[in-house]
């Protein structure tokens, strides 16, 4: 017994080697042991906190499988490592999973938005690297600028197209593209899809669209980069009351009157 017991104790030198090591990986930042980076935090608006890596601050890395939180009143914009912009907007959960990284690329890449808001804006990957998940449907990205918004009850989803072309799918295959800058697409069960009254559409009201939309609402908010043109929308607002007021003369040229505005 005496001899299994030494067999087994350390050399008191070797017992502080073992105690610093040990020390060094309680104080080691989760997310900096054994994952890789895939962006950093370029805004932090109040609190914003990553899985793995605690309350986010400027110019933090963000590592691949984190899940990314915004509070109350709070977002953040992501840059991903290929120039792709992220907004996670306020009372809001996104999970960055599944990527591959090729050079300074993603060969692959799926991003989990579980509930709130999310702005995507592609940068230099494939387009077709992107998936965009929520808990009801799937959205191929075709190189685009779009918001996705996620009920945290029912997993609801509306996509909102604000440049360039989504396909939104249920997880029954029901699919609709959208291809047209303000298209709005909503997802209500693992079944059901369909197109809503555009962006700015005069069927909805302008206090309805804030409530429901909220990324495109106030967009002084965010970096220049980071945010949405919707002149588009303006455009086919000024479209529909022409097509309902034969004699409008839709701002005198046929284009929207306020199109300078590209960001409300």
């Amino acid at each position: 017994m005496v001899k299994i017991a030494h067999r087994f104790s350390l050399h008191p030198s070797r017992m502080v080697l073992v105690s610093a090591f040990t020390t060094l990986v309680a104080i080691a930042p989760s997310g900096a042991v054994g994952a890789e980076k895939v962006g950093l935090a370029e805004v932090v608006k109040n609190t914003v906190t990553a899985s793995e890596s605690g309350k986010l601050a400027v110019s933090d890395p963000v590592f691949a499988a984190e899940q990314i939180s915004a509070d109350a009143n709070s977002h953040g914009e992501i840059k991903l490592n290929d120039d792709s912009l992220v907004i996670v907007g306020e009372n809001s959960s996104i999970s960055l999973d599944d990527f591959v990284i090729n050079g300074g690329d993603f060969q692959t890449a799926t991003l989990k938005v579980a509930r709130g808001a999310f702005r995507f804006i592609t940068g230099k990957s494939p387009k077709n690297a992107f998936k965009i998940e929520t808990p009801l449907s799937s959205i191929g990205v075709r190189g685009t600028v779009f918001d996705v918004y996620v009920d945290e009850g029912t997993g609801a989803t509306r996509v909102v197209l604000l440049h360039g072309a989504v396909r939104v799918c249920t997880f029954g295959s029901n699919c609709i593209v959208a291809d047209r800058s303000c298209d709005i697409i909503e997802v209500r069960s693992r079944s059901e899809i369909q197109k809503l009254p555009f962006l700015r559409s005069a069927r909805r009201s302008r206090g309805q669209e804030s409530a429901d939309f909220p990324l495109t609402d106030q967009q002084g908010r965010f970096q220049k980069r980071w945010r949405a043109p919707i002149a588009a929308c303006n455009g086919r607002a000024a479209e529909e009351a022409a097509n309902a007021n034969p004699n409008s003369t839709f701002g005198g040229n046929g284009r929207d009157s306020g199109a300078s505005n590209n960001y409300d």
